[in-house]
């Protein structure tokens, strides 16, 4: 059953002319018959002075229907999506994705503010990662610790890095410009030390 039709059930069943309905709604008749005729989404404005003169809830108008309400999280705005099949979580998300208040344009600015950063972030690893490829032709065991060693000083903003894994030493760094410089070294182990 589609809102319009649920609505023109609900007013035949308490006996409420479509007329008088309008009236209620501080409407007109021929609104009423678009919005029952499924022609016209009522606002939720308009949806809300509908239930309560049906004594039923938004939520009960909507449910099962082709029209589903979600509400901003930061204004608590409702809006009606037509034609969406989603869970309240996903409506409500899809409300502030839409909503035109200043805390959800903050909300927005400050995701894509972060998805801009994490790109940049994974730019610049692959970069140095890139820069740091053709010096691993002597020691090509240093390849798995640079890997480890470079987000961390992207992320952290470090000018050197060094990590070992017993064997083999690595140690990256950045100069002035940009440029990333890899180090490495194998550890020798004196048997003599050792014994």
């Amino acid at each position: 059953m589609t809102l319009g039709e649920k609505i023109k059930a609900l007013r035949d069943t308490r006996n409420i002319s479509r007329i008088r309905m309008a009236e209620l709604c501080d409407s007109s008749d021929a609104v009423m018959a678009k919005v029952e005729s499924g022609k016209t989404i009522p606002s939720p404005e308009f949806l809300r002075k509908i239930a309560g003169v049906l004594e039923t809830t938004p939520e009960d108008l909507l449910d099962e229907g082709d029209v589903a309400m979600g509400t901003c999280l930061y204004c608590g705005q409702s809006m009606l999506f037509e034609g969406v099949h989603a869970t309240q979580e996903e409506l409500n998300a899809m409300a502030t994705q839409q909503c035109n208040c200043d805390e959800a344009k903050v909300a927005r600015k400050k995701k894509q503010d972060a998805e801009d950063a994490e790109r940049e972030r994974l730019r610049r690893i692959e970069g140095a990662l890139n820069n740091a490829e053709n010096l691993f032709d002597e020691l090509p065991e240093a390849r798995e610790l640079v890997k480890r060693a470079i987000p961390a000083l992207v992320d952290f903003k470090l000018k050197k890095v060094t990590i070992s894994d017993g064997e083999v030493t690595a140690s990256v760094w950045r100069d002035a410009n940009g440029k990333v410089t890899v180090e490495k070294r194998r550890t020798i182990i004196d048997q003599a030390d050792s014994e």
